[in-house]
C-alpha cells in the first residue's frame, strides 16, 4: 500500500493543505498567508470538540446479463474524535477489526476545501483484501490478494454560497435559519487501478464468465463533468436537514489484463451518481449530526461485462462548543459563509 503514497503527498501539497482523515474547509479565504488563513482560527467562540461513530465501505460489482460477484471490504465501522472550528473541521478515525486473519486493511482519506465559491473534494482510498459474494448461494470467499486504490478531485463551482451556512451545516457552531440552496458545475479527474495474484474470480465461478472477464490487473484514468444542488433546510426547534445531488458524466480511459490477455475496453462513458445528507440538532452548547453519503460509479468493460463501483458512508458526530456560548450566533448583520 504505501507505494501510492508519494502520489497522495503530491496531490495534497498542490493543494496547499495538510491532511487528516477526514478535514473539510468550511470557509471562503480572503488573505495571504494561505495556510493560516484556512487552519488557524483564533476566535475560541468558533471552535467545538466532538466524538464520532462512522460507518464507510467502497465496494466493486463485476456483472454480466446472468450472473453478479460482489467485492465486499469488512470492518467498515469505526469510532474517532475531532475537532471542529468555522475553518475545518478534522476527525480522526480508528476502524473497529473483527477477525484479524481476514480483515481488509485499509486507508481513507476525504477532504473538502472551499475558497469563495469554489469546492473542492480530494479523496485517496487503498483497500486489501475483500470478501467475494455471489447470487448463487450464500458462499463467502475472502481474497486477500485484492486490492483497490483510487485517487481523485471533484470539483464543483456554486453559485449562490453566500446564503448557505457550511459551518452551520458540518460543524454546528451555527444556525441556518432560512432554507437556501445552491446549483453547482464543474467536473472530476480519478484515477485508480486493481490488481490480484490470480484471476478475481473464484476458481468454481469462472465456468459463469468469459475469459476476458478473469481480470487480474486493471488501471483507468477517467475525466468528467458533474452538476447538482447543495441545500439545506431548518426543520424548527434547533433541527435542520441537508440535501445534495450531484450527477455526473466522463470519459475513462481503461486498460484491462488477465492471465492470457490485454484489452482496452471499447465503450470509454463513465456515470456517476453522487446522493448525500443528513440531519443535525444545534442547541447552545453542543449539537448532534448524522450524515449519509452514496455514490454509484458505473462503466463498461466490454465483451458484455459491467463495472460498477458503489460507495456508502455514515457518521454520526456529537460536539460540544467552546467559548463564551452567547457569541456562537452570527451577527444579524453580517453574512454566513
Amino acid at each position: 500500500m504505501s507505494k501510492h503514497w508519494f502520489l497522495f503527498l503530491i496531490l495534497v501539497f498542490s493543494l496547499h493543505f495538510g491532511y487528516s482523515q477526514s478535514i473539510k474547509a468550511l470557509d471562503s479565504l480572503k488573505t495571504i498567508p494561505f495556510i493560516d488563513t484556512l487552519l488557524i482560527d483564533r476566535d475560541i467562540n468558533n471552535w467545538s470538540v466532538r466524538l464520532f461513530g462512522s460507518f464507510r465501505e467502497q465496494r466493486f460489482v463485476l456483472s454480466n446479463k446472468n450472473n453478479k460477484l460482489r467485492y465486499v471490504p469488512n470492518n467498515p465501522v469505526g469510532v474517532g474524535f475531532g475537532l471542529a472550528t468555522k475553518k475545518l473541521i478534522a476527525d480522526f478515525t480508528i476502524n473497529i477489526i473483527g477477525n484479524e486473519e481476514k480483515a481488509t486493511k485499509r486507508v481513507d482519506f476525504n477532504s473538502k476545501l472551499l475558497i469563495k465559491n469554489h469546492l473542492f473534494d480530494l479523496f485517496l482510498q487503498d483497500y486489501e483484501g475483500f470478501e467475494v459474494k455471489n447470487d448463487l448461494n450464500d458462499e463467502t470467499i475472502f481474497r486477500p490478494d485484492i486490492e483497490t486504490f483510487g485517487i481523485g478531485i471533484n470539483y464543483l463551482y456554486l453559485f449562490d454560497v453566500e446564503k448557505l451556512s457550511f459551518s452551520g451545516m458540518h460543524s454546528g457552531l451555527y444556525h441556518q435559519k432560512k432554507a437556501a440552496y445552491s446549483f453547482g458545475v464543474g467536473g472530476f479527474v480519478e484515477y485508480g487501478n486493481l490488481n490480484a495474484d490470480t484471476s478475481i474470480i473464484p476458481d468454481e465461478l469462472e465456468p459463469l464468465f468469459n475469459e476476458q472477464a478473469q481480470i487480474t490487473h486493471s488501471t483507468d484514468f477517467a475525466f468528467g463533468v458533474k452538476g447538482g444542488i447543495i441545500s439545506v433546510f431548518p426543520l424548527g426547534n434547533n433541527f435542520y436537514a441537508m440535501a445534495n445531488v450531484i450527477p455526473g458524466l466522463g470519459i475513462t480511459l481503461k486498460n484491462v489484463e488477465t492471465a492470457d490477455l490485454s484489452y482496452r475496453p471499447a465503450n470509454p462513458f463513465i456515470f456517476d451518481m453522487e446522493l448525500s445528507g443528513g440531519v443535525g440538532y444545534n442547541a447552545k452548547r453542543y449539537y448532534v449530526i448524522l450524515t449519509v453519503r452514496t455514490d454509484l460509479l458505473a462503466t463498461s468493460l466490454g465483451f458484455d461485462n459491467n463495472s460498477l463501483i458503489h460507495e456508502t458512508s455514515a457518521k454520526l458526530a456529537i460536539g460540544y462548543k467552546l467559548g463564551n456560548k452567547n457569541r456562537l450566533k452570527p451577527r444579524k448583520n453580517k453574512k454566513t459563509p
